[in-house]
Parts: structure tokens; C-alpha cells; sequence
């Protein structure tokens, strides 16, 4: 009989692969992923609204297994158990029971911005688990996250009555949010240096992956084999390498922009001083990176 879940967890990080790892878990038949990706129990358990966050996610989330249709239900009961428990970690852990002799895990790449007081009490909580670390180039994973920041204010701009009025570009998104205006802030400072998230988590370090996001992008089927070994899940002869193919991104069919030789300048000096560090934490990793 298993032990009960999460299984593992994945603390990002963001930009770097994470939807994909998701979905890769779920085309598994070992796993039985929940239908809500990110649970945020460790970094925002009692942050106003969290539930009503939750309920949306689930609800937009289509019923697109025969599993998961079943269990639905089941899923809805423990989800309300979790809140009406002022989200206690015993009912955090059952909501990953749905799956019986099933693996799961919580991919919530926010976790890489706990402390390692917070990482302790995981430790604690769930003694067992796995960590699964996805790791990118910061000047290419700032880049991509950036860019994800102007889409979501060009949307909401949109909806907005000024939007109504006045129509704008991602390039005019830019001009009123900039890179400096980025990395003002602390909660995107905290995703952005690998090698501080490895400090964190180092009393994880024998049992977390890290993961390469330019292997998933080369080698997607081979990162999924280790992966799964990593995770516990028996060999499947059955999936094959096209069911983990790097799915197209689906920010690359909107509207994007290319990266100047002076976002670039700033970006490589803004992180000279981490890929040094993440060359020693990393070596294999980041032996290429400039």
C-alpha cells in the first residue's frame, strides 16, 4: 500500500517547464494528478480568498479523463474538508488519497521562494517526499516570465474602460512597465536566482532532481523516464516518446516580442553574479551559460 500523498513535489521554477511536467504526469497511468496544478498549501495556506481562488481553478478545469470524472466528486468533498479544516496539513495530504494506489504531487513553483525555516516544516510535514527542481538560463527565464507580466496587464487592460478607448500594443505594455520595474519587486526577485532556491532546499538534497529545462526542450522523453524512476512509478512499456513531446507553447501563438541587445545588456549584468554561482551549484547545468 502506498504512503499517502503528495508523493513529490515540484517548487519550479516558474518559466521553466512546469506545465509541462503536469501534463507529462498525467498522460502517465501510474499518476493521478489533481485537477487543480498549483495548491500554494506551503506559501499562501491562509491567504484571503485562497478557497475562492481554488473552487475557480477547479471549475474551469475540463472533466478530460475517465478517471477524473469519477473521482470529481470525491475530489470536491476533500477540497471542502481542506477549507472547513482552516487548511490543515492532514487535510492537504488527503486530497492527494483520491488516487489510492495511484502516485501524485503538487507542482507549485512558488515554493522556490520559501525560506528555510518554511522548507524545514515541510520537512516535517511530508518526511518522505520528493523535490523536483526545474531549472532555466535566469536571463532566459526572466525574459519569459516578464513577457507573461505584459500579456496579463495587456488583457486586463483590455477589459478595462480606458481599454475600450484606446487600443495598445505589447510594446506600449512595455513602455509603462519595465524591466527595473520588474525586479522592484521582492516576489519576482525571489523567483529569479536558482542558486538561492538550492540554498533553501539544501536539506532536501538527497532526494531532489534537478532538471535542466534545455533537456525537455532536446530530450523530453528521457527527462520523463528519469523523472518517473525519481518519482516511484514502475516502468510503463507502454507510453512512447511522442506522448512527451514538448507540447507547442501556448503563449507562442500570441503576440510576443523579441528581447533587445539592451534588455539583454541589463539582464546579463543584472545576473553576472548568479550564473557564477549557479555554475558552482549547477556545474553541468550551467557550464554554457554567459
Amino acid at each position: 500500500m502506498r504512503r499517502q500523498g503528495p508523493h513529490f513535489l515540484c517548487i519550479g521554477m516558474p518559466k521553466a517547464g512546469t506545465d509541462w511536467l503536469y501534463e507529462a504526469f498525467r498522460a502517465n497511468k501510474n499518476y493521478l494528478m489533481l485537477p487543480i496544478k498549483e495548491l500554494h498549501h506551503f506559501d499562501q495556506r491562509h491567504a484571503d480568498g485562497r478557497f475562492e481562488k481554488l473552487q475557480e481553478r477547479l471549475e474551469r478545469r475540463p472533466k478530460d479523463t475517465a478517471l477524473m470524472v469519477k473521482k470529481w466528486d470525491v475530489f470536491q468533498r476533500r477540497l471542502d474538508a481542506y477549507r472547513d479544516s482552516n487548511y490543515s496539513h492532514e487535510s492537504y495530504r488527503a486530497l492527494f488519497s483520491i488516487g489510492r494506489k495511484k502516485l501524485s504531487g503538487d507542482i507549485t513553483p512558488a515554493y522556490c521562494t520559501l525560506p528555510p525555516e518554511e522548507v524545514a516544516e515541510i520537512r516535517q510535514v511530508l518526511p518522505q517526499v520528493k523535490v523536483l527542481f526545474l531549472v532555466r538560463h535566469p536571463v532566459e527565464r526572466a525574459w519569459s516570465h516578464y513577457l507573461m507580466i505584459l500579456r496579463r496587464e495587456l488583457r486586463e487592460y483590455k477589459f478595462s474602460v480606458l481599454g475600450k478607448l484606446k487600443k495598445k500594443t505589447l510594446e506600449d505594455m512595455r513602455k509603462t512597465y519595465t524591466l527595473h520595474q520588474f525586479f522592484s519587486s521582492n516576489n519576482m526577485l525571489q523567483r529569479s536566482f536558482p542558486s538561492h532556491v538550492m540554498e533553501n532546499w539544501s536539506q532536501f538534497e538527497d532526494d531532489l532532481m534537478i532538471i535542466d529545462f534545455q533537456d525537455i526542450v532536446q530530450n523530453p522523453f528521457d527527462v520523463c523516464k528519469k523523472v518517473f524512476e525519481f518519482t516511484g512509478a514502475p516502468h510503463a512499456e507502454c507510453l512512447t516518446p511522442e506522448v512527451f513531446t514538448l507540447p507547442e507553447n501556448r503563449k507562442s501563438k500570441s503576440k510576443s516580442l523579441p528581447m533587445t541587445e539592451e534588455d539583454r545588456k541589463f539582464l546579463r549584468e543584472f545576473f553576472a553574479d548568479e550564473i557564477k554561482a549557479c555554475k558552482t551549484h549547477f556545474p553541468e547545468i550551467a557550464k554554457g551559460w554567459e
